[in-house]
């Protein structure tokens, strides 16, 4: 991507000159300080957007996204996943785009609006299958989809993405990846134990277990003592649900004295969770109660519908442990876990609609790439003159043109071979590309002409001409061939009727070429 800045044409990293407020918002978020962050994100975006800094925009809009998902506040946090797909490319960026369709669709998907929830994950799995990388931001958007799938209960899909991100290069994105892997594992074991699958939910325990540890020893190395806390509270609720509850006490205490957890996050009420059953084994009912309803309460008010129908079920198991079996208790554990066995029963439902959507997805993409095909030049990836004429015939109120020819390009073909021809015929459509801007439509137009249809301030195609000419005198043409020695000439027509604007251009090609050659002239 390249942004104007006058008349100089810049590129933009993955990171804004503004990130360290982005990355304020995000450590309060990681905190699980949730209001702090969304307040953060606002007073930074009050500033940014003064500014050119679109980068820390998109993150700052993200940051408050997913901290509003953790508070309950959907519809806020729909709000700022529409306004960061307004700051995205859809084009040029997939993976913010993706980002942003995967925050629409988690907010979508909490307040029960699962035709946008699946429209939105379509899209977003899409994107990040057609433009693989192993970028930061393909990265996050597969964090992002992920957790968004974990929410349908698409629990394989969302672990097969975010399993294909371990190893990376950087132990920190590593340790986020796994942070995310492991609580996929307890949700799904959870809500296998409200299902009645109590077998199946141990073998994700155990796999929950193995990438808490695995945390753990990333955590301890760059001395994370936030990612330290989560994976020692992962680790108790495991080692609870496979009966020990002593090393589950043990572990929820070191992990709250190391990182204390605020009210809001998932790892409180794994704590209150385990901490209440432990309580419950130990036939301390009152303190078991205490936990139980705090957890509950604290995950109904975040709409974390598996882990409020856990302390439910906790709570039931506690009456039943204290006074017996009754037909109350009997009826309040069945409605703890009836919506949960809904949802799980209708997950297939919702898999093979995902699937549709993106079948769907694909075969769009696949129409427009074979129109795209009818107006693409197959030597260079340019347009070609269909193209071209189509531009001219819809284009409103006056254009620029930027006419390309290679000098002597017969010599060319002549002394070193067709196949020198058709790389130097590429390298000049690579040269074009990166002095051109993404707005500009670049065209070969003949064998070994090229055109630049120029939008905007009439400037820009004087300095597009003059940067394409010195790049061709600056660009090593004998490490193609030896001896190879490459000139082009140049007509620039300013501000002309679309209509006439072509015919000014050859005007001016023609006389670059009777004055020398390898200059530009302008018409």
């Amino acid at each position: 991507m390249r942004q104007d800045v006058g008349a100089e044409l810049l590129p933009i990293g993955e990171f804004g000159p503004f990130d360290a407020l982005a990355d304020v918002a995000h450590g309060l978020y990681l905190q699980g300080a949730c209001e702090e962050a969304v307040r953060s994100c606002r007073e930074s975006l009050a500033v940014v957007s003064r500014t050119n800094d679109v980068a820390t925009r998109r993150y700052l809009h993200y940051v408050a996204g997913i901290a509003l998902v953790e508070l309950g506040r959907f519809s806020e946090a729909l709000a700022e996943g529409q306004l960061l797909l307004t700051e995205v490319d859809p084009v040029s960026e997939p993976y913010w785009r993706a980002k942003g369709l995967a925050l629409i669709a988690e907010a979508s998907g909490a307040m029960g609006e699962m035709t946008r929830t699946l429209d939105a994950l379509a899209e977003g799995s899409f994107l990040l299958a057609a433009a693989p990388s192993r970028s930061y931001n393909h990265l996050s958007a597969s964090m992002a989809v992920a957790i968004a799938l974990r929410q349908l209960y698409l629990f394989e899909q969302a672990d097969e993405l975010l399993m294909g991100w371990v190893h990376h290069e950087e132990p920190l994105l590593d340790l986020h990846v796994l942070q995310e892997a492991a609580l996929l594992r307890l949700h799904w074991g959870a809500v296998l134990d409200l299902v009645g699958e109590p077998e199946a939910a141990r073998r994700h325990y155990v796999v929950a277990l193995q990438r808490a540890l695995w945390m753990q020893r990333l955590a301890e190395g760059l001395e994370h003592e936030v990612m330290l806390g989560m994976s020692l509270m992962y680790q108790a609720y495991v080692w609870e649900r496979l009966g020990e509850p002593e090393l589950a006490r043990r572990l929820t205490l070191s992990a709250l004295a190391t990182h204390p957890q605020r009210e809001a996050k998932i790892e409180m009420h794994l704590a209150n969770l385990t901490l209440g059953r432990v309580h419950a084994a130990a036939r301390e009912f009152s303190a078991a109660r205490q936990q139980l309803v705090s957890a509950a309460e604290r995950a109904q008010q975040a709409r974390r519908e598996v882990w409020s129908a856990t302390g439910l079920a906790a709570l039931a198991d506690v009456d039943e442990s204290e006074i017996g079996p009754h037909p109350g208790i009997a009826k309040w554990r069945w409605l703890a876990r009836e919506l949960l066995a809904r949802i799980w029963r209708d997950r297939e439902g919702r898999f093979s609609a995902l699937g549709a959507r993106i079948r769907v997805r694909e075969l769009l993409e696949q129409t427009d790439r074979m129109g795209q095909a009818v107006l693409t030049d197959p030597l260079t990836d340019l347009g070609n003159r269909r193209l071209l004429v189509e531009t001219l015939e819809r284009a409103e109120g006056d254009v620029s043109v930027v006419f390309v020819d290679i000098d002597r390009f017969k010599e060319v073909n002549d002394t070193f071979s067709h196949e020198v021809g058709d790389l130097v015929i590429r390298r000049i459509a690579d040269i074009l590309r990166r002095h051109c801007r993404s707005e500009d439509v670049l065209v070969r137009y003949g064998g070994y002409e090229f055109v630049v249809l120029v939008s905007g301030e009439t400037a820009a195609a004087g300095v597009i001409a003059e940067r394409v000419l010195t790049a061709v005198r600056e660009t090593r043409w004998d490490e193609i061939a030896d001896g190879l020695k490459v000139s082009v000439s140049i007509g620039l027509a300013t501000s002309w009727p679309a209509t006439d604007a072509m015919t000014h251009a050859d005007v001016a090609l023609y006389s670059a070429k009777r004055g020398g050659r390898d200059q530009v002239v302008s018409s």
